[in-house]
């Protein structure tokens, strides 16, 4: 199929996902006229530097140069904000020497979105929806949808600023909307409070390699999950969360890179081929301190019987890695069979749509878990994530019937153990209801322990056991747990939550000063999430920035003006413990309504 002109000439043309990004010259028009030819000199050097360096530097395709705007297409977003960056720096050094009246200043915007492609130009709503977020930008700045967010990595690619539900010209509904700014180089990593919770090496485990193909890609992440999850089994190593190896496995890192990133001694890496209905997984062991393979490994399964779990071929794999470390054996687990690579596509939208806590993303996140339930069977996964959809749906005070909730999250946590008994997120999501929502404190934490008797290294696990010692007023041990989730996914998706979470517990500790820094931090990429809020303006107030504090409760009452202190007290689920007093105080000082 192909477009065709009027004068019956076709180009071939494709459907696809594109990032698209909108570059245009703040002032253009009072620039030109005051200085036309230096104007027209900068910009046509501006995009001679875009059109030979940057774009083939970072595979993009400029489309189209207006005379003081560019738009641009890229495959993948990360490279596409990386040459919007890239593009700022340009137009500052055009710029050197000229007063500030005379600067040339872009605002860029950026969308992610299924287009129309042909050799001449980009079709469709994103198109026109990229350019109504350029509007948004002040001059020098980025904006970028959610959809383009999402597939960031936030201090990876760039420091993310939420700025909300945005309007723009002619669409009736608000569009959630982030800036970015130039990623942080060393970005400050908050020591473990104590390394006597786990002991051992950290390895990384990272998505295998591969030739292309969509289905080649999914199995080379899907047996790097498999290998991760059953390493995580043995309390000798520490296993970084395969959701902030995910995160790093594109952008072309070596391995000390890697290790620097996610706090890692060992690296796994490797390749996977297919010819034939034969694989061929090379794998190796990589120290990231002395930069030598430790151990490699080739297997040739037929491709039917890799995830076989009679086959021993993950198992190989782990003994290999786990000899090479401490010489020990380890146990080899069943695994249930992986959902289909768009079943798991599925999984991932839901759960991050479900974590943005905004009101459409959120109800469009139950939607997708329960049609992925549908298709998906007796996986416990699904049903998992679901139950802490009902969770947050009370948290956030969405929830018309708290206690239905509550009924409806442990019925799927149930079913999830029944498909599962060793499903650690089920356990875990378990006594995430009966702490947040039933306040049954000791269920809750035998939940937590049997999850991490599962899984020692289940993040999640330890976030939220450790948000169970602040709501008992147990600060030291609320911030070692929580310390001891960033460290174990120092680069999570889900990276505003950790840091949420790590403010309360903070809170708890004392530790005012870290609770403004870590609620800040998490506020930065959702500002959606009240319990943040609160935390932010309570940690302000106790430590006697009380300015601070009313301006942070100003803007909690505008995004829920029903709240009150009382409400406070009803709701949390440690009221029945000192820090809630403390809090409630701190609240009251801050101008909340008692």
């Amino acid at each position: 199929m192909g477009s065709t002109t009027d004068a019956g000439v076709s180009w071939p043309e494709l459907r696809a996902r594109r990032t698209i990004v909108v570059v245009d010259v703040v002032e253009s028009v009072r620039l030109m006229q005051a200085h036309e030819a230096e104007f027209i000199a900068r910009w046509r050097r501006f995009v001679d530097e875009m059109r030979t360096r940057v774009l083939p530097q970072y595979g993009g395709r400029l489309v189209k140069s207006l005379g003081d705007g560019m738009l641009l297409e890229f495959a993948e977003t990360p490279p596409a904000l990386a040459a919007a960056l890239e593009a700022q720096r340009v137009i500052a050094r055009c710029s050197e020497g000229f007063s500030d009246g005379e600067q040339l200043c872009l605002r860029i915007g950026a969308h992610l979105a299924d287009v129309l492609v042909d050799e001449l130009d980009v079709y469709g709503s994103g198109v026109n929806l990229a350019a109504r977020i350029m509007a948004l930008a002040q001059p020098s700045q980025i904006v970028i949808s959610a959809e383009a967010r999402d597939a960031l990595v936030p201090s990876l690619d760039g420091e993310v600023h939420d700025l909300g539900e945005c309007y723009v010209k002619h669409l009736t509904t608000p569009v959630r909307c982030f800036s970015i700014e130039e990623p942080q180089h060393h970005p400050p990593i908050l020591p473990l409070l104590s390394n006597d919770a786990f002991i051992g090496p950290a390895i990384a485990v990272m998505p295998l390699d591969h030739g292309g193909g969509d289905l080649i890609a999914g199995l080379g992440e899907a047996l790097a999950g498999e290998v991760a999850s059953v390493l995580s089994r043995s309390r000798r190593i520490r296993v970084i969360s395969q959701l902030s190896t995910r995160a790093v496995a594109s952008r072309g890192m070596l391995c000390d890179e890697i290790g620097k990133r996610l706090g890692a001694r060992y690296v796994l890496s490797g390749t996977l081929a297919a010819v034939s209905g034969t694989a061929t997984v090379v794998t190796e062991l990589s120290d990231v301190v002395s930069g030598n393979v430790l151990w490699s490994e080739v297997l040739q399964p037929a491709l039917a019987a890799l995830f076989d779990p009679d086959s021993g071929h993950v198992g190989a794999i782990v003994a290999g890695i786990m000899d090479a470390i401490d010489h020990a054996e380890v146990e080899k687990a069943r695994m249930l069979p992986l959902p289909t690579l768009q079943s798991y596509t599925l999984m991932i939208a839901g759960v991050t749509m479900m974590h943005r806590t905004a009101g459409a993303d959120f109800a469009r996140a139950r939607l997708i878990l329960e049609h992925l339930l549908e298709r998906s069977g007796r996986h416990p996964l699904p049903r998992a994530w679901l139950a802490k959809w009902h969770v947050l749906n009370v948290q956030q005070g969405w929830s018309a019937d708290p206690a239905s909730d509550a009924r409806a999250a442990l019925d799927h946590t149930a079913r999830a153990m029944e498909a599962d008994p060793a499903c650690h997120l089920a356990h875990t999501i378990e006594g995430f209801v009966r702490a947040n929502v039933l306040r049954d404190f000791d269920r809750a934490g035998a939940c937590y322990t049997r999850a991490l008797d599962l899984n020692p290294n289940d993040a999640l696990a330890w976030l939220l056991s450790g948000m169970l010692h602040a709501f008992r007023d147990e600060g030291q041990a609320a911030v070692q747990a929580c310390e001891h989730a960033q460290g174990l996914s120092p680069l999570d998706p889900l990276r505003y939550f950790f840091d949420a979470l790590s403010a309360s517990a903070a809170l708890t500790a004392g530790q005012y000063e870290r609770a403004v820094l870590l609620a800040r931090r998490s506020l930065q990429l959702n500002r959606s999430h009240l319990s943040t809020h609160r935390a932010l303006t309570a940690a302000l107030a106790l430590a006697g920035r009380t300015d601070e504090a009313r301006t942070c409760a100003a803007e909690l009452l505008a995004r829920d003006p029903g709240f009150t202190v009382s409400q406070f007290l009803d709701r949390t689920p440690g009221r029945a413990f000192g820090i809630s007093t403390r809090i409630a105080h701190a609240l009251r000082d801050a101008g909340i309504p008692a």
